[in-house]
């Protein structure tokens, strides 16, 4: 295949992605603005992980990065403004930690750097884990605090705020699965925790929108295909998808959640007022809807699981984390279907256009030539494709950025070399920076909005 796949007649925005824990070196930041530990520090000593002590060492380097962007000509970034840092214990601000972010803020966007800030990215602090996170309600309106604060001190640097990254994995894998922090496997208390995200996105939305602030959100879209035909695996793919996906999207754009899902859940379901709905209800208000992607899922019904499906492992393409790949011929287009789905399900209850805020590869170095990842540009290529043929289809995809800026911790499996998506690589003893292969192509793509296949 030879053509080109081109982008400059649509005014797709391209960038690059991170967040703040990833990067910026939690014991640094402890050290020198007496900010608050994390819950994700507790639960890797607790379960023997990586803690995000170092990530990046973007504390003391943020000038190098922010050079580093200018010359690959960088000109949109998401990255997080961590709830841990911007607030002290006691819900005041921490003028240092709020120093940093100005500072760094205001020379991206001397040098023509947009900034797209997430107000949460499971940056919990500690001591509000232990106090029931996201399960706590009152967990709400101290995040609603850390929003005002935010937008108090840095909203003009700001060009959109997403107000929550993937509250699905904060509430599924935090307190269903317990692969994440805190650790917890209760669906009880994961579906608590996902209407308190919920009711915390909705408060916040329509703070920001009342200051006049262009807001978005993020979830992660994993698109569900039944192995086969059998009205059986029908219904395990319909689970899969109200599971994964439209368990945090229809509250926010229709006000209800999935009524399957609710009776299969029984008396594991919160108890909640009426009025919390027709506030989680806010996807009118948004200025875009940010969809992290990475991969699909084939699925099979099996009645021994707790939600009366499985998946199917293996039988394609694989990340070095071991994530299936969607791509043809092994799989379906995943990324195109995501899309499609999300938009044309939605488009009719307030949602305007969608961002790709994070897709990427993660793969380790190859021991003889570290930079050469020619993996991760095959893999880009493959979901702008994808894109490309989702905005020919009638999906309005205004934004693409990439997941990662640069090699960073990387949560449950730390700064493991299979776990890095960076554009950047990040020396782990040195912490010296050097952009790799995908860096450079990428940088090609971001100047001419087209590349060859």
């Amino acid at each position: 295949m030879n053509s080109k796949i081109d982008f400059s007649g649509n005014g797709m925005r391209f960038g690059v992605a991170d967040s703040d824990l990833q990067v910026i070196g939690e014991a640094r930041c402890i050290e020198a603005e007496q900010s608050q530990p994390t819950m994700w520090s507790a639960f890797a000593q607790k379960n023997g992980l990586c803690p995000p002590n170092v990530g990046s060492y973007r504390y003391d380097r943020w000038e190098e990065d922010a050079d580093l962007m200018v010359s690959l000509g960088v000109k949109h970034y998401r990255t997080s403004i961590s709830w841990a840092r911007v607030l002290t214990e006691r819900d005041t601000p921490n003028e240092k930690a709020l120093k940093w972010y100005e500072n760094f803020f205001k020379v991206l966007r001397a040098r023509e750097i947009l900034i797209y800030p997430t107000l949460y990215h499971w940056e919990l602090p500690n001591r509000v884990a232990q106090e029931g996170g996201w399960r706590n309600r009152a967990t709400v309106n101290r995040f609603l605090t850390h929003c005002k604060t935010v937008d108090d001190f840095l909203g003009d640097y700001v060009e959109e705020y997403f107000v929550l990254n993937e509250p699905s994995c904060a509430a599924l894998f935090g307190y269903h699965r317990g692969i994440h922090a805190p650790g917890e496997k209760n669906l009880s208390g994961a579906l608590e925790a996902s209407h308190n995200l919920l009711l915390a996105q909705g408060l916040a939305i329509r703070e920001l929108v009342g200051r006049r602030r262009k807001t978005s959100t993020v979830v992660n879209i994993q698109p569900a295909y039944a192995e086969s035909e059998t009205p059986l695996d029908a219904e395990a793919r319909r689970r899969s998808d109200e599971y994964w996906n439209r368990w945090f999207l229809d509250p926010l754009f229709l006000g209800s959640y999935p009524s399957e899902m609710v009776s299969l859940y029984g008396d594991a379901m919160p108890a909640f007022a009426a009025e919390d709905m027709n506030v989680i209800r806010a996807g009118e208000l948004l200025n875009s809807l940010g969809l992290n992607y990475y991969n699909g899922e084939v699925v099979f019904a099996d009645a021994s699981t707790e939600l009366g499906y499985n998946r199917r492992a293996g039988g394609g393409p694989t990340n070095d984390l071991g994530w299936p790949v969607f791509v043809p011929p092994s799989y379906p287009s995943g990324l195109y279907d995501a899309l499609r789905e999300v938009f044309f399900r939605y488009q009719n209850a307030g949602l305007k256009k969608i961002y790709i805020t994070e897709t990427g590869l993660a793969k380790a170095p190859d021991s003889r030539t570290p930079l050469q990842d020619t993996a991760r540009v095959q893999f880009l290529k493959d979901h702008l494709v994808q894109a490309a043929a989702a905005i020919r289809s009638g999906v309005p995809l205004d934004a693409f950025f990439v997941w990662s800026f640069c090699d960073s911790f990387e949560w449950q499996d730390g700064h493991k070399p299979e776990s890095q998506f960076g554009l950047v690589c990040v020396d782990p003893v040195t912490a010296e920076r050097t952009p790799k292969m995908s860096a450079l192509w990428y940088a090609d793509v971001m100047k001419n909005r087209s590349f060859q296949m």
